[in-house]
């Protein structure tokens, strides 16, 4: 059966088949030993890449359902930041790169705090949830405290939170979950200016363990059915040819599936 290849992977497996060949014909000619055992392993290696060429040309079930979320992963966040009109070409492409990371660490620092404070407060809810989640995932993960993040992102993620916390009618059911009394010194410290205090307070484990479990968790106006259909067909569209963050080109679908793009890449909806 002819095995289905993309052009590069033909190209390749062209040139593996061809160096084979060479190579058993130098070992067809003579040499010494220690020439012999050279060739043999570059031979055997070469073969080894082409029957995996074969393979993955072949539809490997499990290869194919990677490179279909790789895919779609990327369709989403260049969606996701084409939603974002607040914000500068450049803005939000360096915003889609923050969604491809599912959790902050410590040297993201420098860039998250250039970007809080100048860009954040031009992001929608949706992309401000976006941003804590990822936030508060580095907490849970042990990369860092809450006291530890930079300036501009303890500032503006904890006047997220507070807004989120006074608005007592359409609390989110995650944050009901953080003991009261902890919730109630962390609104106080924050009515009183108490900036380091309300930050201390966060390092609680009540706080790291519910807030921004998702990056819906907390955005109680939920989408209509019809606006999700919408946005499919808007993911769906944008899956041929060209994808642009507006002025900010991004490379073909093809070559996120050629290149293995990260499929590990948390998106959660």
């Amino acid at each position: 059966m002819e095995v289905a290849l993309n052009e590069l992977d033909d190209i390749e497996l062209a040139k593996l088949e061809k160096a084979v060949s060479a190579l058993k014909r130098i070992t067809g000619v003579g040499g010494d030993s220690s020439t012999s055992v050279m060739v043999g392993a570059a031979i055997a290696g070469n073969e080894r890449r082409i029957e995996a060429l074969k393979a993955e040309g072949a539809g490997d079930p499990e290869s194919r359902e990677r490179k279909e979320e790789a895919r779609y992963q990327y369709l989403a966040i260049a969606y996701l930041a084409d939603q974002e009109q607040g914000l500068t070409s450049a803005e939000r492409a360096q915003y889609g790169s923050f969604l491809e990371r599912p959790f902050f660490t410590r040297a993201d620092f420098t860039e998250l705090n250039g970007f809080y404070g100048s860009a954040y407060d031009r992001l929608s809810d949706r992309g401000k949830a976006e941003m804590s989640h990822r936030v508060w995932e580095g907490i849970r993960q042990g990369e860092y405290l809450f006291t530890d993040l930079p300036e501009n992102v303890k500032e503006k993620e904890s006047e997220r939170l507070y807004a989120l916390l006074a608005d007592t009618e359409k609390i989110a059911a995650n944050l009901q979950r953080i003991p009261s009394e902890d919730r109630k010194e962390f609104m106080a410290a924050m009515e009183a200016g108490r900036k380091e205090e309300a930050a201390r307070i966060l390092n609680g484990e009540g706080f790291r363990d519910n807030v921004a479990l998702s990056p819906t968790a907390e955005i109680v106006s939920r989408e209509s059915s019809s606006s999700r259909e919408e946005d499919d067909r808007s993911i769906e569209e944008k899956g041929s040819g060209e994808l642009t963050l507006n002025d900010v080109e991004c490379p073909r679908i093809s070559e996120v599936s050629k290149t293995g793009a990260d499929a590990s890449v948390q998106l959660k909806f």
